[in-house]
């Protein structure tokens, strides 16, 4: 019994470091690629880059919220309420966050890799 609670409890544990580090990995990324081409990124790149620091900090807000929740439903200060969501929705949500970190990763690589070559052309 003390395996299995400890598996429950490591499994819990990395998917919510999971869910708080992705968010966050995502609005240092697009922040710091805002710091680092100064000013030097087309409008409709900044205002990406803006709207997923924004999107993100809702998401990790809307996360932080509920895990306080759940830990107010353990002491049965709230009650869930239980209703059908919308798979495609759903999908449609996560597929449209991942894209918007395959981006931004693709933007921290081109930037450390133009800070490279710039040093080793320097």
């Amino acid at each position: 019994m003390a395996a299995e609670t400890e598996r429950l409890r490591s499994a819990i544990l990395t998917s919510i470091s999971h869910d708080l580090k992705a968010p966050l990995s995502l609005i240092l990324g697009s922040a710091s690629g805002l710091l680092a081409l100064n000013g030097n990124i087309g409008k409709g790149d900044e205002k990406e880059l803006l709207n997923s620091i924004v999107e993100e900090g809702q998401r990790l807000d809307q996360f932080i919220t509920n895990l306080l929740d759940m830990s107010n439903i353990e002491t049965e200060a709230v009650r869930p309420k239980r209703q059908p969501v919308d798979l495609g929705e759903v999908l449609g949500s996560a597929m449209q966050r991942a894209s918007r970190l395959l981006i931004i990763r693709w933007w921290s690589t081109y930037l450390n890799t133009s800070r490279c070559w710039n040093s080793i052309r320097c």
